[in-house]
């Protein structure tokens, strides 16, 4: 077990903001992971919720920063609507062509396209924004590292199925995948949007979901990583703007101190210090960015396979130590 020292309260805070980085992203469960970090390292004692929140919150940034081209032109395509309402007009009359199918017949503007994309991302966060909203306490009960485990062989499953399916799509030559539509239909976007609320339960992994719905519904590999973190951002910056909140009125609240104090670290929880924080929260923007760039490009072109594989490990290796009581 580790105990206090100013050392090792900085190095747990790389290893936080490392691990957190790298696991957000991949679709390993960053849950699983920084569970098991704490459990291993810290007897189970939990890292409170303050570090938790920020260090995603860096996480969060860089997928903002990682789509900054599309998420801007979202953005003032929605000042221009609600400047204007002729673009008002426009608006509505894009979303409904999408809506109803006939937009596949259509020459498509940039703006055209915009719109479309806005509308579905707002559909395609029902799900999440929805059900995530009102199963979260149920969702919290199951965060044992046997429950996780467990989520990992069925989030495993999930995209094994999504890439065996994928695979099946692709021997019909009747089915072009590659020369589909980018553009989803209002069903495949909900269905993507429900797969999405399923990383709501720890170790489902919302990238290795979100990504997994978008296969199953036959689109080419790269639109479909392309769309499932586009849709995961606005439940991610939802969850982290609400968590942030929470973990600010804690520091304001003087609970947490600015340097390394053992007062912070109790035989239950340990909230580590404004300064390791800090250090928490760059690193896991720093290596989430790089990650998430590396994942983006691989998934493009690579299969989920390895990391299937790499989850199925992990589960088994937690239901291992879990049953031998070395966690």
């Amino acid at each position: 077990m580790v105990n206090f020292s100013f050392l090792n309260e900085i190095l747990f805070a790389i290893l936080l903001g490392v691990v957190q980085g790298i696991s957000e992203f991949l679709p390993i469960s960053s849950t699983a992971h920084l569970r098991l970090v704490s459990s291993a390292l810290l007897q189970g004692r939990d890292i409170g919720l303050v570090t938790s929140n920020i260090i995603q919150f860096g996480t969060t940034i860089a997928i903002i920063q990682y789509f900054w081209s599309d998420l801007s032109a979202y953005f003032y395509r929605f000042i221009d609507i609600l400047k204007s309402p002729k673009l008002r007009a426009d608006f509505v009359e894009n979303v409904r062509t999408w809506w109803n199918g006939s937009f596949k017949q259509l020459q498509l503007s940039t703006a055209h396209l915009v719109d479309i994309q806005i509308a579905q991302i707002v559909l395609g966060s029902l799900p999440i924004m929805v059900l995530g909203f009102t199963l979260r306490n149920f969702a919290e009960r199951y965060r044992s590292l046997t429950d996780i485990a467990y989520f990992l062989l069925i989030g495993s499953a999930l995209m094994w199925l999504a890439e065996y399916i994928h695979e099946q799509v692709k021997k019909h030559p009747e089915v072009n995948i590659d020369k589909k539509s980018t553009i989803f239909t209002k069903g495949e976007v909900l269905l993507v949007g429900f797969f999405q609320f399923l990383a709501i339960f720890p170790g489902i992994s919302r990238s290795g979901a979100t990504t997994s719905g978008a296969l199953i519904v036959g689109r080419p590999r790269k639109e479909a990583i392309r769309f499932a973190f586009l849709l995961s951002i606005p439940a991610l910056i939802a969850a982290s703007l609400l968590d942030l909140v929470k973990a600010i009125t804690e520091i304001i609240k003087g609970n947490i101190t600015f340097l390394p104090d053992s007062s912070n670290w109790t035989s239950t929880n340990i909230n580590i210090s404004i300064l390791s924080l800090a250090l928490s929260f760059v690193l896991s923007y720093i290596v989430g960015w790089i990650c998430l760039s590396w994942l983006i490009n691989f998934l493009s072109r690579k299969t989920f396979y390895p990391f299937i594989y790499y989850r199925v490990g992990l589960a088994l290796l937690l239901l291992i130590l879990v049953a031998f009581k070395f966690i």
